[in-house]
């Protein structure tokens, strides 16, 4: 796996990261963005790395901000706006910089942050510039994972990135099913294969697979050869 650094990026923020992930080839050349790897997937992850105040608001002044923006939301996979360190206010709510306070309230970061969402840029944030590699390592090894079951029940679709994977949508729709929860769900999809497979499969070839059961096994039997009721 290679993972891609701007050129412009600090030489300990680098190092560091190079510690972190042993076993990843570093490629440092001229991006179009801070930081980027390829998930497991395949899917395209592009990071851009902005200090917060400082440097966030003076890019959001000269362009700099708008040009980042619009260059991750041409990015097909997953892309993240990296802030480094957490507001200070004012007593009216503005942003303090240091010993100085800016023109800017706290609501309209929001509201900024809100529109950056919207073109399907996830806001993360890390304390300061010193743990920005423990957050870099910790999203290539959470996108090198082949499934996350820890927080993704079926409440809504899994938007958390912004852009769900075909595995995602997946593991979403087998969520749907009676007692089946992201573990079952991940179970039935690697067994099985396809949505086809698990309506199509025998209550008996649904026991065999490890964590289901027979009594689970026959109330996926079953959902799947019921009739809508119309009013």
């Amino acid at each position: 796996m290679i993972y891609q650094i701007s050129a412009n990026e600090p030489g300990f923020v680098v190092e560091t990261l190079k510690s972190l992930l042993k076993e990843v080839i570093f490629d440092i050349g001229d991006f179009p963005f801070d930081y980027g790897f390829f998930a497991i997937d395949g899917e395209k992850v592009r990071v851009a790395r902005k200090v917060f105040p400082s440097d966030y608001l003076t890019s959001q002044q000269d362009g700099r901000l708008q040009r980042d923006i619009m260059e991750l939301s041409q990015n097909p996979g997953y892309s993240f706006l990296l802030l480094e360190g957490f507001p200070h206010l004012d007593k009216d709510g503005k942003l303090r910089d240091g010993w100085k306070t800016r023109d800017v309230t706290y609501i309209q970061v929001v509201e900024r942050l809100v529109s950056i969402f919207s073109a399907g840029i996830m806001p993360i944030w890390s304390p300061n510039i010193e743990f920005t590699p423990q957050i870099l390592a910790g999203l290539y090894r959470y996108f090198q994972k082949k499934s996350h079951t820890s927080n993704v029940g079926r409440v809504g679709m899994e938007k958390v990135w912004a852009k769900p994977t075909t595995n995602e949508r997946l593991r979403y729709w087998a969520q749907g099913i009676p007692d089946i929860g992201p573990k079952r769900a991940h179970a039935l999809l690697e067994y099985l294969g396809t949505p086809e497979n698990i309506v199509l499969a025998s209550e008996e070839i649904l026991s065999a697979i490890p964590g289901i059961g027979p009594e689970t096994a026959r109330k996926i039997y079953q959902f799947f050869r019921m009739r809508y009721k119309m009013r």
